[in-house]
């Protein structure tokens, strides 16, 4: 029998692995490319003051159209961003919830105005609820603003141009409604969104498997500052789209000192500032944790669907002495591209029970899902 003897090379090339391609993720958008995409984030935080139970949250859901107008030769993009609706409901512990929407109601087109969109002097509506009334104003105020967005190709924001005044007007017409839609009618919130759209894209090529790390994002707006570290995984890619697993931690950032001219005049809430700013002072967060996907098409850019939820717990002292206050905080945000001819976002909601007829105190209403 004649032995057939192949070159030891040979061999080696054939067991030898495949190299993974590379890929670059840069955003590939052209002048003149367009989407409509749904914004939202849902909130909600699980509080145990000593025993006593209770729950709040917030939903809210933007509408927004982007439209390339430029493609510099150094690869930053300019987006002009025009914000369509705006809704979302807020759920306050043994409250209920009130909701807000930019369209006006059935009734309202038609000349009739709603007892809950009457005027209020007072604009948290009663009983330390939010008057519904402001809260549309402040919505209304912004739709159907257009500002511009500077983006480089990895999907960072680096400048908003035209927000600022936008966000002044909406609240010098809106009043309290403002104050509470802060964390979603800010500068940085709106920068949030438009990188949303684009996703967290690596600087360099890629193969599927590789990670990279995220830019670690600093939050010190809210009532409890943090710091969000990410790591992001290429999951596979094709020539349609990439889809990036996400993962990260959540961790305390240091309360900053304000000077003398921040702190509030006498009756201006200082006692009440200044006991805020102690508790979060001495505040921990524990298991501080993020996960989520990010499909991005290879056409244009833009995100086709992202998820990204965000879980931690706040151990803070309680305001009424004696113990720790314990918080559960979850969220889950999305960004998703609006299709042709699909219908415009209901309004979001926080899952509190519908209510047939708001008022400006609406009555507690039964715990949802049996809580």
């Amino acid at each position: 029998m004649k032995r057939i003897y192949l070159p030891l090379f040979l061999f080696s090339a054939i067991l030898a692995p495949v190299a993974a391609q590379k890929v670059d993720l840069k955003i590939p958008a052209k002048k003149g490319d367009a989407a409509t995409f749904i914004y939202k984030q849902n909130v909600s935080q699980a509080i145990d003051l000593g025993g006593q139970q209770m729950d709040m949250g917030q939903a809210w859901s933007q509408e927004m159209g982007l439209k390339i107008l430029e493609v510099g030769a150094d690869g930053l993009l300019t987006v002009e961003v025009n914000i369509a609706h705006i809704s979302g409901s807020f759920e306050l512990p043994m409250m209920g919830s009130v909701d807000f929407d930019s369209k006006p109601a059935a009734d309202e087109k038609d000349g009739k105005k709603k007892e809950e969109e009457e005027e209020e002097d007072d604009p948290m509506g009663g009983m330390g609820m939010p008057n519904a009334a402001a809260l549309n104003k402040a919505v209304r105020a912004m739709v159907g603003r257009t500002f511009t967005a500077t983006v480089d190709s990895q999907g960072k924001v680096k400048k908003v141009e035209g927000i600022q005044k936008a966000l002044e007007e909406a609240k010098s017409k809106s009043g309290g409604g403002a104050a509470m839609l802060s964390s979603m009618l800010s500068e940085d919130t709106v920068k949030q969104m438009v990188e949303a759209v684009f996703g967290e894209l690596p600087k360099g090529a890629i193969a599927a498997g590789e990670s990279w790390d995220g830019d670690v994002e600093s939050d010190k707006g809210r009532n409890v500052p943090t710091a969000r570290k990410t790591k992001l995984t290429l999951a596979k890619v094709d020539a349609d789209k990439a889809e990036i697993a996400v993962a990260g931690t959540v961790d305390m950032l240091k309360p900053e000192t304000k000077k003398d001219g921040d702190k509030p005049k006498a009756g201006e809430g200082e006692d009440e500032e200044a006991q805020a700013r102690q508790m979060m002072e001495n505040a921990k967060i524990e298991n501080g944790k993020i996960t989520g996907t990010i499909s991005v098409s290879r056409k244009d850019g833009f995100v086709l669907r992202s998820e990204i939820k965000m879980s931690m717990d706040i151990k803070a002292p309680s305001p009424m002495g004696g113990g720790d206050m314990n918080i559960g905080v979850t969220s889950t945000t999305t960004c998703e591209r609006k299709q042709p001819g699909s219908e415009t976002t209901k309004p979001a909601t926080t899952g509190a029970p519908a209510k047939e007829e708001p008022k400006k105190a609406p009555e507690a209403p039964k715990p949802a899902g049996g809580k």
